[in-house]
């Protein structure tokens, strides 16, 4: 008979759903900005595609008070120069204060701050999903 050996975390963690369900739920989205409001030293937002930021407001200005406290910001996304709405959301965040690294492959999706971590479905995107249609996220949160 094999016995359980105990495994000793490095760290525990509480690890919570979040969700866009149309306009009746928008928890995913508010837990985004919450994780760029509070980093401190870095934050790392990777996505599909950045588009439609006109009606994400509350993203764009969490992003450039980020960046206005000196904290790094690094955005990795798709390489999509050939998509006019793509290239102008990039060059939005980028004016902001952000660092943006382009990669063919890209389709991660997620947040992290030296103390938080997040990863869910939708893009940053203005159109679908953060504010309307099913997405969902988990947040991961160090104690």
């Amino acid at each position: 008979m094999m016995s359980a050996i105990p495994l000793a975390p490095l760290w525990k963690a509480i690890v919570l759903l979040l969700t866009t369900y149309e306009s009746l739920t928008n928890t995913l989205y508010d837990e985004i900005i919450h994780l760029i409001d509070n980093a401190n030293q870095y934050l790392y937002i990777s996505t599909f595609s950045i588009v439609a930021l006109e009606s994400l407001p509350e993203f764009t200005q969490a992003i450039k008070s980020t960046a206005e406290r000196d904290v790094k910001i690094y955005i990795f996304c798709r390489g999509m120069n050939y998509r006019h709405d793509h290239l102008k959301g990039s060059q939005i965040l980028y004016l902001c204060g952000s660092e943006l690294y382009g990669d063919m492959y890209n389709h991660s999706k997620g947040v992290i701050n030296e103390s938080q971590g997040m990863i869910f479905t939708a893009n940053i995107d203005g159109n679908h999903g953060l504010k309307n249609g099913f997405e969902v996220g988990y947040l991961l949160n160090e104690f």
